[in-house]
């Protein structure tokens, strides 16, 4: 023992560089667990890699060469630690941009494709939303019409009464002589709501006139009003289509939030 113990000491006082070199390697390897205590760890496995490859290949349309590869998953290590530094400072709690794209990102993920509703799905839920595709009332009319600036003809109501032909009178309008099954809502964003409010108090068969719009001035006859109907199925079907995939999307999103919710306690004031 006393000679080993000479032999280092020699090697010491002749290669102090060397043996301060070993000295510090079994220090650190003995107090490595200890440095690493409480640091979180960052799993980059062979399916992560995997995933990021083919991720970044997609991405460029090739394969990777090696020095891309190993650019990828540094990436990826750098963005893992950006999204941690995120969540450990509260940024997903207090910041409301970041706040809402985990929340689109959650309802993204918890969404799912649904086939389309067979025949008999759809028409019975057509039947059961009936109010909500039906066409409220309307009416059909006809009118001559002057543009903003310029005025009616003298007797204009008057030939119009005697059976003169409308449709060679006053100014072209873009929608047409005669309008057919305006709802009310529609007169208001064509031709302001004082016009439409007009146009519907009036008993189809008489005209009427002038009266303003937010166009010009007209003459009107009340052809015909249109009680409520609701129209064929087959008219309306994409958009009914669209409207039962929303409501199941949305209810099966319903389902995975309440179990969802099973996992937490709400405390409330």
């Amino acid at each position: 023992m006393r000679a080993l113990w000479q032999r280092v000491s020699v090697f010491w006082r002749r290669e102090p560089f060397v043996g301060f070199a070993i000295v510090g390697g079994l220090l650190f390897f003995l107090l490595a667990p200890y440095l690493s205590w409480g640091r979180e760890t960052i799993h980059v496995d062979a399916r992560t890699v995997a995933g990021i490859v083919e991720r970044r290949s997609n991405l460029e349309g090739r394969k990777l060469t090696t020095e891309e590869r190993e650019e990828a998953i540094q990436d990826y290590v750098c963005e893992e630690i950006l999204v941690r530094e995120a969540h450990r400072n509260g940024w997903h709690l207090e910041n409301g941009r970041v706040r809402q794209r985990l929340v689109l990102a959650m309802r993204t993920a918890l969404n799912e494709d649904l086939p389309e509703a067979s025949s008999a799905q759809l028409r019975a839920y057509y039947q059961a939303n009936a109010d909500r595709y039906r066409v409220p009332v309307s009416v059909t009319f006809s009118h001559v019409y002057f543009e903003k600036g310029s005025s009616p003809m003298p007797g204009v109501l008057g030939s119009l009464e005697s059976g003169a032909d409308f449709r060679a009178m006053g100014d072209s309008f873009w929608l047409g002589a005669i309008m057919v099954r305006q709802t009310r809502h529609q007169l208001q964003g064509a031709l302001g709501t004082s016009f439409a409010e007009a146009v519907f108090t009036q008993e189809p068969g008489r005209w009427f006139g002038p009266i303003e719009s937010s166009r010009g001035t007209h003459f009107v006859r009340a052809d015909d009003r249109h009680p409520p109907e609701l129209p064929e199925l087959e008219t309306l079907e994409r958009y009914v289509q669209l409207d039962w995939a929303t409501e199941r999307r949305a209810e099966l999103l319903e389902r995975k939030m309440s179990r969802i919710r099973e996992r937490y306690t709400l405390v409330e004031p």
